[in-house]
Formats: structure tokens, sequence, C-alpha cells
């Protein structure tokens, strides 16, 4: 009798063990995040925690970027959204941060604006026609990490300008930022890096994703497949909410590798819905569609 038991004891961790494994089926479409709104308030499944996470590694560290050295203390890990790897995040003693991929301790992430960058930076003159200078260097920045840049699409972002007042003067700063995507199957993907440059020549921040994780392998993507299970899911998910679908509008739809090793669709999308009084009201929803 007792050996009948450890045997279901054993058998049952097993199952176990075999059911955290396993792997979602191809177009499964579950909702990742949504508006804070309350129509929708539970996710299906959780992605990236936006947490701060504590990890074994070096107390102190070190980068170079553009030939320059970076000392930090480590502060906290993190696992940015559309990433598989992990952060590890410094800060040096004058407030620049960066970020280490845990792995091999690459660098991914550094933003330079710290007090001395707000004291110094705005005040400069801005470089002959800026949007053209800050998109070559962006570009120079992006061929330090990915192969072949060409083969990037890259996204700009409306400039942000930022005005400041010395000595009875107006002085103004403008911030360019572009995003250089790999597509993959027709899809923006988490390979890609997002360089931030200002209007007098410099590098501001300088963010990377999943460089090279579709490499090896490029994920088949049954577009119209997709796109219906996605529809089919809303409508589905506010008709248990009580209300009725007018409009979809697909914002962004990313193609990335989880931390647990899956690929997937991650789709931002805005909604006008109806209620049965015949209001309607916008939201907003995420949903992850895996593809393995």
């Amino acid at each position: 009798m007792r050996n009948r038991m450890v045997l279901c004891i054993i058998i049952a961790v097993l199952l176990s063990l075999c059911s955290c494994g396993k792997k979602h089926e191809k177009y499964t479409t579950l909702i990742a995040d949504m508006a804070n709104d309350g129509i929708i308030s539970e996710k299906e499944e959780s992605l990236w925690s936006y947490k701060y996470l504590t990890e074994k590694c070096p107390e102190k560290n070190s980068c170079i970027f553009d030939g320059v050295t970076y000392e930090g203390n480590y502060d906290h890990s993190i696992i940015e959204k559309y990433n598989s790897f992990t952060t590890n995040i410094y800060y040096s003693d004058d407030g620049v941060v960066f970020g280490l991929k845990k792995d091999d301790g690459k660098l991914v992430y550094i933003n330079l604006m710290n007090n001395k960058f707000w004291d110094t930076e705005p005040f400069l003159e801005d470089v002959e026609n800026p949007e053209g200078y800050c998109l070559e260097y962006a570009k120079k920045i992006a061929e330090n990490y990915v192969s072949d840049i060409s083969s990037y699409e890259v996204l700009k972002k409306e400039p942000s300008v930022y005005s400041n007042l010395k000595d009875d003067k107006e002085y103004t700063m403008t911030l360019y930022e572009y995003t250089f995507h790999r597509l993959v199957s027709g899809y923006y993907s988490s390979d890609a890096i997002a360089v931030l440059v200002t209007s007098k020549g410099h590098v501001a921040q300088v963010l990377t994703g999943d460089i090279d994780v579709f490499s090896k392998k490029t994920p088949k993507v049954e577009d119209s497949v997709l796109q219906q299970k996605l529809n089919s899911r809303i409508k589905e998910v506010y008709k248990n909410a009580g209300y009725s679908v007018n409009d979809i509008i697909i914002e962004t739809q990313v193609i990335c590798v989880t931390p647990d090793g899956e690929t997937c669709v991650y789709s931002s999308v805005s909604l006008k819905l109806a209620q049965k009084d015949g209001s309607t009201k916008g939201t907003k929803i995420r949903f992850a569609t895996f593809l393995d």
C-alpha cells in the first residue's frame, strides 16, 4: 500500500512537471494586458512582469559605449516588453544608467540623460540639418549591434522639443527617436534597436531588443488565420463582458519570443464598444497569439 502511494506521488509530480512545460497550441490567442477601466480585469497570460527583479550578479560592473567606459552599481533586473532575456541594471555615481544582458553581459541599454546632461546639452548649438544628421548618427550606432542595417526598417517617432530659460534667454533642444525593426514574416519584430539623439548631435539613450533572435528560424504566420483568431477572441471576450464590438483598430503587432521561449504575435488593439442601452465607449486591450 505504501509503495502504491509513493508511486502515485511520483506520477503526480511528473505530470505536474510535464504540464508546466507544455506549450500553447498554434494560434492560441490569450489576453495579455488591458486598459484599467474595469471592463476586462484579468489577464489570461502574463508574459512580462514589468516588476523589478533581483538577480545574483556582480554588485559592480562596467560597460564601454562610444569609446567611454562607465562603471556602476547593481540596482535591479527587468525583462523588457517583447524581450526573452533578463537585463541587469546598473547606476553610475553620476547618474548614468546602463543595462547588461544577464546571459552574456552584453550592453543592451544605456541612458546618458543624467543631471550633467540636462545642465549642459540644451544650451549647446544645434548641428546643421539636425534631423538628417541624427538619423545617420542613429544608423551608425545601430550598426554596432546588428549585422546588416539595410535589412531593418526604421520608424521615426514625433520629435520632442524641450525649452529652457537661462540668463533671460530661451534655448531649445529636440530629441529624435529612431527604432530599427527587423521584419519577420511581414511583421515588425522584437529584433530591434531604438536610438535617441539630440539636435546637438549627441546620443541620449540606446535600447536594444532581441537582436538576431530569429536568425536561426523564421516563424511561419498565416496572416488571415491570425487575424480571424484575434477578431473572434475580441468579440468573444467582450460578449462575455456584456458588450458588442463596433470597431476594431489594430494599433501595433509585433512578433517576438517570450521569456519561456515561445514565439507569439503581440497585438495592441483599440476598440469601440456598444452597450445594451445603445451607448458606446472606447477601450484598449492586448493579445498574444502563439505560433509554436
